[in-house]
């Protein structure tokens, strides 16, 4: 059995069409699949906004957490005082971790929250908080999620 094997492996490697148990020519086995290029992009598009959404959802995380942690006493203290600022951004977190599973539903859950951003944040007023806080979530959310439904990663 094994014998056959490697003589049909060599016969297809020096390119006979027919090589035993391998019905397929030389050029049909070393052709890439007609789909890998569009996969491969998708698969680029998910990482790019998994790991942008990473670091907008930790920036703002820590940046909510620190930033009133001095009025309220400073040091642990006030850090600790200071943690309700921080719960919408923890649940960008737990939204991320949604997204690494799965995409479709990751990326509308970061689509939702950007929205509820715009609104709680009123960010819509100036364009620099806008595209510094809600544009990051909507856009990478959006990314996310249409890289998600194309591949079946619902």
């Amino acid at each position: 059995m094994a014998a056959s094997l490697l003589r049909s492996y060599i016969m297809l490697e020096r390119g006979v069409p027919s090589a035993g148990f391998w019905p397929m020519r030389r050029s049909t086995f070393t052709r890439a699949p007609p789909m890998a290029g569009r996969k491969r992009s998708r698969t680029v598009i998910r990482r790019v906004a998994l790991t942008g959404l990473t670091c907008v959802a930790l920036f703002w995380c820590g940046f909510a957490l620190v930033s009133g942690a001095e009025e309220l006493g400073g040091g642990l203290r006030g850090l600790i005082r200071n943690s309700p600022n921080a719960l919408p951004w923890v649940a960008s977190l737990a939204f991320l971790l949604v997204a690494y599973r799965w995409p479709v539903v990751g990326g509308l859950s970061f689509v939702g929250f950007g929205l509820f951003t715009a609104l709680q944040f009123d960010t819509g007023r100036h364009l620099l908080t806008f595209l510094t806080i809600t544009a990051p979530l909507l856009v990478l959310g959006a990314l996310l999620a249409l890289s998600g439904w194309r591949t079946g990663n619902r």
